[in-house]
């Protein structure tokens, strides 16, 4: 994906800026995963915002008056590009995890400092807040559309089911739909959900992205942006490096597109009206509600009459909102992360899966999931 603005308004500039201040200092409290690292970070930015240190209100106000974007997302963005620069350093996280917090403040007080007063850090940091998405592959949120895809398969076992994967984080995502196997505990009735998953479908997926998995950096990119820095301290002993991943898989290709301005009518793999799932996996919170929209639009458009959009992102029911759902930011709540789901002509998403929180290691059914069924079931 990518995001284009133009300048806002001095106003608009300030009720963003100060959205961002807010998050940050609400995720220092209360950070993604309960991790104290993500946590000591924010409320050290926080801090330097507040000292009016020019380098740090520019990684703020400066980046949203030339990117706007959802400030949520600002600030996970933020974390990121910082851990893209330390990734793979040794004393990477372990540093910034003293038992006092405050001695974890100020470690990130210093580095941020040091990075943002290097010319290279500086350069490679901005350049990720202006022009990249996260690309986080939790493989368990890609559960929701192989679910989709195996209910429609057990209808029809010998069709070959086309699918498209929107911001699919360089075919990760896809890949992962078509080959994956799920660990998630399944909590609905005589675990119904996960026991239509157990045979895999025949697919013919299609990942589109504007990141390029051909880069030189994309996969420590990739990992800056999939794992918590105590994730990190698991991943790496069990040998979870970039060179692990591959963007090519058997049956799932890559296309490099815009999923905002996707083009629908001029490349005839991804023509109106062809496809019988079309996914978007934790992409849209990223985006402002008039670009969600687009994109929405743009998967409506690919799926045939009996096809189903899924989008899987931390939603919550919003009447007044298109499609009747917003976004939140209460990323580690219960319930925070959902599937839901889009016929062609649906006005109002249904509600299909509910998980227990972003990482999405537990399933259950829902209040929309028996409709969703008996459709397309």
């Amino acid at each position: 994906m990518s995001i284009e603005n133009s300048e806002p308004s001095k106003k608009r500039l300030e009720e963003l800026t100060q959205l961002v201040v807010a998050t940050l200092k609400e995720q220092a409290l209360r950070p993604p995963g309960n991790d104290s690292c993500i946590g000591a970070f924010y409320q050290a930015v926080y801090l330097q915002f507040g000292e009016n240190i020019p380098a740090v209100r520019e990684l703020i106000r400066g980046i949203q008056m030339k990117r706007e974007m959802p400030a949520s997302f600002h600030v996970n963005l933020l974390f990121r590009a910082i851990q893209y620069e330390l990734i793979n350093l040794d004393n990477y996280p372990q540093h910034y995890m003293d038992e006092d917090q405050a001695v974890n403040v100020k470690r990130w007080q210093s580095k941020i400092m040091e990075l943002l007063h290097n010319d290279m850090s500086n350069k490679r940091i901005h350049e990720i807040l202006l022009k990249r998405n996260t690309v986080t592959n939790q493989s368990a949120r890609y559960f929701g559309p192989r679910f989709v895809l195996s209910t429609l398969a057990a209808k029809k076992p010998e069709k070959i089911l086309s699918y498209v994967d929107l911001g699919c984080s360089c075919n990760q995502g896809a890949i992962r739909v078509v080959h994956g196997e799920f660990d998630i505990i399944d909590t609905s009735p005589n675990q119904t959900i996960s026991k239509l998953i157990q045979s895999k479908p025949q697919i013919d997926a299609i990942g589109v992205d504007i990141e390029d998995p051909t880069k030189s950096d994309f996969f420590q990119f990739f990992i800056a942006c999939t794992w918590y820095p105590n994730e990190l301290l698991v991943a790496r002993p069990h040998g979870v490096t970039a060179k692990n991943l591959s963007p090519r898989a058997e049956n799932v290709r890559f296309k490099k597109a815009n999923v905002i301005d996707l083009p629908i009518h001029t490349d005839h793999e991804i023509s109106p009206g062809t496809k019988d799932v079309v996914s978007m996996n934790t992409i849209l919170y990223q985006l402002p509600p008039e670009d969600r929209t687009k994109v929405i639009r743009n998967a409506l458009e690919l799926i045939h009459e009996d096809g189903v959009v899924i989008i899987q992102d931390f939603t919550k029911p919003d009447p007044k909102s298109h499609y009747g759902f917003g976004m939140r930011d209460d990323w580690g709540a219960p319930g925070s992360y959902r599937m839901l789901a889009l016929r062609k002509y649906s006005t109002t998403a249904m509600e299909v899966l509910i998980y227990d929180g972003g990482r999405c290691k537990t399933v259950s059914e829902g209040k929309d999931y028996v409709e969703f069924m008996n459709l397309i079931a």
